[in-house]
């Protein structure tokens, strides 16, 4: 299955997109359209979920990225494109994986973490 982001439909307000991007003072950023690639083999299904959001500001935000999974999925990876510039995460332990993420957000480099916060949701 998969939905051209250009030709999805917007949700109205009282719809749910799934996952959410707020920056750092609360504010969503503007949901622009999704696409979905799903893979089932063996009892197993592989998701491929791409959502587009819209930052209209001229500045750099920080922002929260919040999903829902079921209980018994998992993260296998992720990646974000912002502007031209693509970043690919790697998944490892919770405390060298904050560990990363708190060096290079000392070093000015752009950086992302997700964490498991309940068995459903994760956060980035």
């Amino acid at each position: 299955m998969h939905a051209d982001p250009m030709t999805s439909s917007v949700p109205t307000a009282h719809e749910s997109v799934g996952g959410r991007l707020v920056d750092s003072d609360g504010h969503e950023l503007p949901f622009k359209g999704c696409s979905l690639e799903v893979r089932a083999s063996g009892g197993m299904a592989q998701v491929l979920l791409r959502q587009h959001f819209r930052n209209d500001s001229a500045n750099t935000l920080r922002v929260s990225y919040t999903m829902p999974l079921p209980a018994d999925g998992a993260v296998g990876g992720y990646a974000f494109t912002i502007g031209d510039r693509r970043v690919v995460g790697e998944i490892e332990g919770r405390r060298a994986a904050r560990q990363r993420f708190e060096e290079a957000m000392l070093e000015g480099r752009a950086a992302g973490l997700v964490e498991q916060e309940r068995s459903s949701i994760f956060t980035q």
